[in-house]
């Protein structure tokens, strides 16, 4: 390669130079994990099954790995376009859904819904689904012990709002480190890279995204999309 064709490639190549980057680092550092996974698999079928402490470093390993996978994919759908196809998808059923599928990783920390009617929006299912997946998640890694999400219609009937709020007067000191992620470290970082996503995608969906922290250490967030007409109850 010439001089002249050199640099006029590397020209090309600083146009779209954050778009660029976040898949190299994507593909990169996601080939990484893979392999990291499969060596913490391999270790862990080999590794005799009382070697206690060996496991849960390799557990813990796999979960930080899986962790920043999750937040590479983030920074890369901050930056990156994202496509959306809307729908009808009904925001009680998919909360409900989303709420039992986080408990799990919050297991600390009491999570219920109180969406029983079935609440129409008009929305793409998976984006939307990431949106209150990247919200519960910042929810659970506040002081918080109880999160509450509803899904309500607006008196116009053509909004439906979500609203999550975690609530309580915080984890006991003893449960940080316990499988509970401590507030104030990088995972804090993470949620709110997370929630700056869950705003974009609500907002390409047409919608409106507000969270708000409080000062005993809860977190409460506002999704609202536009109905579905057809399907709003009379």
């Amino acid at each position: 390669m010439n001089h002249q064709s050199l640099n006029e490639s590397l020209d090309a190549a600083a146009q779209p130079a954050p778009e660029m980057l976040a898949r190299v680092v994507r593909h990169e550092v996601g080939n990484l994990l893979q392999k990291l996974y499969a060596t913490v698999a391999i270790l862990q079928a080999r590794l005799p099954a009382d070697w206690e402490m060996e496991h849960r470093t390799l557990a813990g390993l796999k979960d930080r790995a899986r962790a920043c996978k999750d937040w590479l994919e983030v920074v890369h759908d901050l930056v990156c376009p994202v496509e959306i196809t809307v729908e009808p998808v009904d925001l009680a059923a998919l909360v409900a859904e989303r709420v039992v599928a986080v408990q799990e990783r919050f297991r600390q920390t009491v999570m219920q819904t109180e969406a029983t009617t079935p609440s129409w929006v008009r929305a793409d299912p998976a984006q939307i689904r990431r949106a209150f997946d990247l919200v519960l998640t910042n929810a659970g890694v506040s002081r918080a012990t109880r999160i509450v999400c509803r899904a309500t219609i607006s008196s116009s009937e053509d909004e439906v709002e979500w609203s999550v709020s975690a609530v309580g007067p915080g984890r006991p000191a003893e449960l940080e480190g316990a499988g509970m992620p401590a507030a104030g470290s990088h995972y804090l970082t993470g949620a709110r890279f997370g929630l700056a996503l869950a705003r974009r995608l609500v907002q390409l969906q047409g919608g409106r995204f507000t969270a708000t922290e409080q000062p005993d250490g809860g977190f409460s967030a506002s999704v609202v999309l536009p109905a579905e007409a057809a399907r709003v109850p009379p």
